[in-house]
């Protein structure tokens, strides 16, 4: 039986039926954005089509969701901070989740320019 499901998968994965994990390509892991404001666009790829895109911004909803694969979140402190993107269905159940990606946002410091006192 074990053998059939492999050997399923691999046709599956050969004809192309076999669906591509949805995943973050931006920000990408690691990265360093540079907004004042707080502004990060997000880019969701291979996501199921029709789905609705929740941003999860360290464990909590940073946006409502959304339909488009690509979109901006406002707001974002500085720091560094976990970004994961729960696929939803029609009626707002999850149906998957891509991997986390971890980013820091840079905000130019407000006392830069200030002589130190």
């Amino acid at each position: 039986m074990r053998l059939c499901l492999i050997h399923l998968a691999v046709l599956a994965t050969a004809s192309g039926l076999a669906q591509a994990q949805p995943r973050i390509v931006s920000p990408d892991h690691g990265e360093v954005v540079h907004d004042n404001g707080g502004r990060v666009q997000v880019v969701v790829v291979d996501a199921e089509p029709g789905a609705q895109l929740l941003p999860l911004l360290d464990g909590q909803p940073a946006s409502e969701p959304v339909a488009a694969p690509a979109f901006e979140l406002q707001g974002v402190e500085r720091g560094a901070h976990q970004l994961v993107v729960e696929l939803l269905d029609a009626a707002g159940r999850p149906t998957g989740r891509t991997a986390p990606v971890v980013f820091q946002v840079w905000q130019a410091s407000r006392l830069r320019g200030q002589p130190i006192r």
